[in-house]
């Protein structure tokens, strides 16, 4: 009986005494964000999941979408099947102007924007510190605050006040992190694109087709002056990309219907 106690008694002292660094060891065998985010391959990987969050915004259940299209004269819904906690009416409620707190779609595109600007702050974060080329690090931070520029840009356009984030967060964090003010985020989104346009590469330099470019960010930044009622700023901006890349980058085809077809000719035109 005695050396019972005496085992308990050691166990508990040992388990006691672990330290909670030791509990808390990522685990070795899987990739994580402590032992991820070391090499180029690495950052390459995690800059294509972060584009890979473009879907999330512009697919068919996407916060553009909805609250893009749907909700103007540019598209309609007819009936769908619902999944989940996601019913028929909560998506008509987008087409019919009825919408509630209680709608899931909503919660699900709020999830999903946030998920999204997870991966592109992770990526930020990260590759402050990474031993990698300046000139990659560079180019990496501008496509990811083109990304997060543009997606607060939608997100500001849908909800008005929205929390904003601008590095990964935990779990507790997330619950104490209240609204930023509509302005201060458009702020951010503005200096998000500045950032972008000052040091994305030339449309026809981009690493990767699908990647941002300067044009791009230029383009977006000129809209978002527009939306925010700066037109002076806007007019500055959109006469830079028309004067720098509408007659070698840019143009209209001939033919709306030419910008779909089963080949290759119809993908990446002017």
């Amino acid at each position: 009986m005695k050396t019972k106690i005496l085992s308990i008694l050691f166990i508990t002292a040992t388990l006691v005494s672990c330290k909670k660094s030791f509990l808390e060891l990522a685990p070795v065998s899987n990739s994580n964000a402590n032992n991820f985010y070391k090499t180029k391959s690495d950052f390459d990987l995690a800059v294509n999941n972060a584009y890979n969050t473009l879907y999330t915004m512009y697919g068919p259940t996407g916060l553009v979408s909805y609250c893009g299209e749907l909700m103007s004269d540019n598209a309609t819904l007819y009936t769908v099947a619902g999944s989940g906690s996601i019913t028929v009416g909560d998506r008509w409620a987008f087409r019919d102007y009825t919408l509630n707190s209680a709608n899931n779609v909503v919660n699900q595109l709020w999830n999903d924007s946030y998920t999204s600007m997870y991966n592109l702050n992770i990526v930020l974060d990260k590759i402050q510190g990474a031993s990698l080329d300046d000139s990659y690090k560079t180019q990496v931070t501008a496509e990811m605050r083109f990304l997060r520029g543009m997606y607060y840009f939608y997100m500001v356009q849908a909800w008005g006040d929205v929390p904003l984030v601008t590095k990964p967060i935990s779990s507790g964090e997330a619950f104490t992190t209240g609204r930023t003010p509509k302005a201060d985020v458009y702020n951010q989104v503005v200096d998000d694109l500045k950032y972008a346009v000052d040091n994305l590469t030339e449309p026809n330099k981009v690493p990767a087709i699908g990647r941002a470019s300067k044009a791009a960010a230029m383009t977006l930044l000129g809209k978002v002056y527009l939306t925010m009622g700066n037109k002076a700023s806007a007019a500055q901006t959109l006469q830079q990309v028309y004067s720098a890349y509408n007659a070698s980058m840019y143009d209209l085809l001939p033919e709306f219907g030419s910008l779909w077809g089963a080949t290759l000719a119809q993908k990446n035109t002017k």
